[in-house]
């Protein structure tokens, strides 16, 4: 009974919340996952983190697809100035973090950075504003609910399918199968165009609950390890499988655990797109440090890139922030607010 109560209380709007400060977080998981990739042999803890970085990555368009309709459906005009705030302000934070990325790699006596480089971004850059303009188009010309999802989804697949068979072709690291985790996306819009739906998944027994969900990532997670990155099977949907799963659990127990009771994670929630962007910049120039002194990358490798990536990023947001406000019709992020 106590239970019922607790979920009647929190709203769509608080689950969103509470998620939302999980940002920080995932990213500083995906940081770590990136640093394991360096290491000559494999250590158990950062080989788990590596291997679900698929869930991490998948969060961000999970919450961003989960955010853009809920705001859609809760905010007056919220299209108006849609195309300023979200793909060009990615755009621009995109290329701030190109030119510091050049300058860093200059003042390390890295050479493999050009100009061109920094026009050049990260794949989640690329997706990110492809899913924004698709969220856009499908949500500013059809009213349908069932026909924006099924627009979506079918931009999603055609762009995967472009994707694979660019990967084939030219050999490009876009074969990694970290580029499927993009469909989470459209399962954000699903949880909350269904959200009476997913909200009677809360309200189910704890026993029932953890039942289906520890199935299904059994099932896809075991599968997963053994499937090629390239594959289409393995990468779209077995490790969409696991990562829906998990971040849905995660949303289920946003109904008793207030995520946001973490100061620590919290303030990394406002610096988390500086954190993934970053976090390629610090990668690139401590690997260049410890090759000239010859030094083996340890565990002391994943430290100094935490390290540094999170003072950069505390800067660079400052910075994102001070040309941001410079921009007519330009919306600068909050404390907390990041959907």
């Amino acid at each position: 009974m106590q239970d019922r109560i607790i979920k009647e209380t929190v709203s769509e709007k608080q689950v969103l919340k509470r998620l939302n400060w999980l940002r920080g977080l995932f990213a500083i998981l995906i940081v770590i996952g990136h640093c394991s990739m360096e290491f000559e042999h494999e250590i158990l803890p950062l080989y788990v983190i590596h291997k679900s970085d698929m869930i991490s990555v998948s969060f961000f368009f999970i919450l961003s697809g989960w955010g853009l309709s809920y705001n859609y459906q809760h905010r007056t005009d919220y299209l108006k100035g849609f195309i300023l705030n979200k793909p060009v302000k990615l755009l621009l934070i995109a290329l701030i973090c190109g030119i510091v990325d050049l300058l860093v790699s200059r003042c390390v006596g890295a050479n493999n950075i050009t100009w061109k480089s920094i026009f050049t971004f990260n794949w989640y850059v690329y997706e990110m504003i492809y899913y924004y303009l698709v969220f856009y188009i499908a949500y500013r010309f059809i009213r349908n609910k069932r026909l924006r999802l099924i627009c979506v989804l079918a931009f999603s697949l055609l762009c995967s399918i472009i994707t694979v068979m660019l990967s084939n072709k030219y050999n490009t690291f876009w074969t990694h199968a970290f580029h499927f985790s993009s469909f989470g996306f459209v399962w954000g819009i699903i949880l909350h165009d269904y959200y009476d739906v997913f909200k009677m998944a809360g309200n189910m027994t704890n026993r029932w609950r953890s039942s289906i969900l520890l199935v299904l990532l059994a099932m896809g997670g075991c599968v997963c390890m053994v499937m090629p990155s390239g594959s289409f099977i393995g990468g779209c949907l077995l490790h969409n499988l696991v990562a829906n799963c998990v971040i849905t659990l995660l949303a289920i127990w946003a109904y008793y655990v207030d995520y946001t009771k973490m100061p620590i994670v919290q303030y990394l929630t406002n610096i988390s797109t500086e954190i993934y962007l970053y976090q390629f910049t610090v990668l690139r120039a401590l690997k260049e440090c410890y090759a000239k002194m010859n030094h083996t990358i340890d565990l002391t490798y994943v430290f100094w890139v935490l390290l540094f990536t999170i003072l950069l990023a505390v800067i660079m947001h400052k910075l994102n922030s001070i040309v941001l406000k410079h921009i007519p019709g330009m919306h600068i992020r909050t404390e907390g607010k990041q959907m």
